[in-house]
């Protein structure tokens, strides 16, 4: 038999109004988190984001410094000049720390372009490097018109 040290009273149920007491407030916190979570994905997709335009940025520095540099005419100077023109132009602060480097052979031209993103997150660091690689322009066989 079941021994109840109150007496004939019934054992003490908290009731539906002491139950929910106890939950009061957990919706601010899960709302909270919610919102903490939420903006740590937008951050990401930002970060994101300017990773891909830095990338683009220094792939078209990096073009534009093989093309005056491959050119028959061209030096790595003149590349490095086109690519640091590109790189002012289209940088700003979304590529950060810029280093390009522009290498002409008797046949290949080389123009490679480092440099870091700009970062959402203190302390993340991610690095860039676009490269473009042609061969030198020549013009041959030429032969004079009839």
């Amino acid at each position: 038999m079941n021994h109840n040290p109150q007496g004939d009273q019934p054992p003490v149920t908290p009731s539906a109004a002491e139950a929910t007491l106890s939950d009061e407030g957990s919706a601010t916190v899960e709302t909270a988190l919610a919102m903490v979570l939420l903006i740590l994905l937008l951050m990401g997709i930002v970060q994101f984001a300017l990773l891909e335009h830095a990338s683009h940025i220094a792939k078209a520095a990096a073009t534009n410094a093989l093309a005056r540099a491959q050119a028959e005419d061209g030096t790595a100077d003149t590349g490095r000049r086109a690519g640091a023109q590109a790189l002012s132009e289209l940088g700003g602060d979304v590529l950060q720390n810029p280093r390009l480097t522009v290498a002409r052979g008797p046949d290949q031209v080389t123009a490679v372009v480092h440099g870091q993103v700009l970062s959402v997150f203190p302390g993340l660091h991610l690095p860039v490097t676009a490269r473009a690689a042609g061969p030198v322009e020549r013009v041959t066989g030429l032969t004079p018109a009839p």
